[in-house]
């Protein structure tokens, strides 16, 4: 439960003043937008200090970094990379201890969606969209997404139009096709879902792919 507003922790602690806050939140009835959009369209305050006050609006940890030995591979290829990036969302470990980083913490159902891939207890934490992202980009493992792909090419169009383009899957198409997310295609082809479900091996967790399952039925 959110204990105080974001505008008023933001004056409370000096970071904008009255003035802009009445300014945006007059802008935000006019348009629609979101306050804090408007707070960092406006420049009057930055991602990292916002983020710092959502941390403690919802009384979590804000994460600054985050580095190689916090990210764990094998975790984050059991996700969708576009879910990653469309909820601005990552799985993380810190001394043993699993921790779901969002740049959006009042946004609850991604954060429900991925705590069910994590055994064990899961915390939470903040981060700004640019340190989130930047983790994606350069952890999230490429490979995972290209052996899901190839394992599925038999029966993809997607795949097939790839290949039929010139050989090999390159890393860049890798990052196109897992863009439009492996669990979409696997949606369409219930035979290869349930090969991977019964196989040993797979990277994917039922749970989550249920979820998302039901998500694509929907869309």
């Amino acid at each position: 439960m959110l204990k105080d507003k974001i505008g008023s922790l933001l004056v409370e602690q000096k970071l904008i003043t009255q003035e802009q806050l009445n300014q945006c939140l007059q802008e935000q009835k006019d348009t629609g937008k979101r306050l804090n959009a408007l707070l960092l369209e406006h420049k009057f305050i930055s991602k990292i200090d916002l983020a710092k006050v959502l941390a403690k609006q919802v009384g979590v940890e804000f994460i600054e970094k985050i580095n190689e030995r916090m990210v764990e591979p094998s975790l984050l290829g059991k996700v969708p990379l576009k879910f990653l990036r469309q909820h601005c969302i990552i799985p993380i470990i810190v001394e043993n201890q699993r921790i779901i980083v969002t740049a959006n913490p009042q946004d609850l159902q991604p954060l429900d969606d991925l705590a069910l891939l994590m055994p064990g207890e899961v915390t939470y934490a903040v981060s700004t969209d640019d340190i989130i992202n930047e983790t994606i980009n350069k952890y999230y493992p490429l490979e995972t997404s290209k052996e899901m792909m190839e394992e599925l090419g038999e029966e993809s169009a997607e795949v097939e139009d790839f290949e039929k383009g010139g050989g090999p899957l390159e890393e860049k198409d890798i990052m196109e096709m897992a863009n439009d997310a492996p669990i979409i295609i696997l949606c369409r082809q219930p035979k290869k879902m349930r090969q991977i479900f019964t196989s040993s091996h797979s990277n994917v967790n039922c749970a989550f792919v249920i979820v998302l399952t039901a998500t694509c039925i929907c869309a």
